[in-house]
C-alpha cells in the first residue's frame, strides 16, 4: 500500500489544525479559571471563607492608637482593620497567578499548570509554621481551588466546543 506525499500532508495538517483547536480551547479553560481564582480572592475563600487575620497581623504596620483608655478599639484602627482584605495587602500574591498549557508528547497529555512564582506562596495555600523560628502558624487560606461549578463549565464547554461538533 502506497500513501502519496499529498494523503501525508493532509493527515499532518489535520493533526496540526486538532492541536491548535485544543491549545486554543485550552488557553480558554486557563482564562476561565484565572477569574475563578480572582472571585476566591474577592471573596476571601470560596466555598469556605479563610480563617481571619490574627490581630497580631492586623496591628503590623499600624502605627496609630489601637485601643481605647477603657478598652475596646479606636474608630481609626477599627476602620484600618475593615479595610484589610486577606491575602490581597498589596496585591502581589493575586496579580502573579499565571497559568501555562503544556502538551506532553500527544495531544491527549495536554494540560493545564495554574499558579505563581512567589515563593511565599505555598504557606498560603496549605498553611504552616513561618517566621523566625517557625514560631508563627499561618493557616491554610486555598486560593488555587477548583469549585464545583468550575468543574461543570469545563466540562460543558469541551463538550460543546469538541465532542459534539465532531461527526
Amino acid at each position: 500500500m502506497r500513501i502519496s506525499i499529498k494523503e501525508n500532508l493532509e493527515h499532518l495538517n489535520k493533526i496540526i489544525d486538532n492541536f491548535t483547536k485544543i491549545r486554543k480551547l485550552y488557553k480558554a479553560v486557563g482564562e476561565y479559571m484565572l477569574t475563578s481564582v480572582e472571585e476566591n480572592f474577592q471573596a476571601q475563600g470560596r466555598p469556605t471563607r479563610w480563617k481571619r487575620l490574627s490581630i497580631a497581623t492586623l496591628k503590623s504596620g499600624y502605627k496609630g492608637k489601637k485601643f481605647k483608655k477603657r478598652g475596646g478599639l479606636t474608630k481609626a484602627f477599627r476602620d484600618h482593620v475593615a479595610g484589610k482584605k486577606i491575602l490581597i495587602d498589596s496585591g502581589r500574591l493575586k496579580n502573579s497567578i499565571t497559568y501555562k498549557v503544556k502538551a506532553i508528547k500527544k495531544l491527549q497529555d495536554t494540560k493545564i499548570y495554574i499558579g505563581t512564582n512567589m515563593v511565599y506562596a505555598a504557606i498560603h495555600q496549605y498553611g504552616g509554621y513561618a517566621g523566625r523560628g517557625r514560631k508563627v502558624y499561618i493557616p491554610a487560606r486555598p486560593y488555587l481551588l477548583m469549585q464545583e461549578q468550575d468543574r461543570v463549565w469545563i466540562s460543558s464547554f469541551f463538550r460543546k466546543n469538541l465532542w459534539e461538533k465532531e461527526g
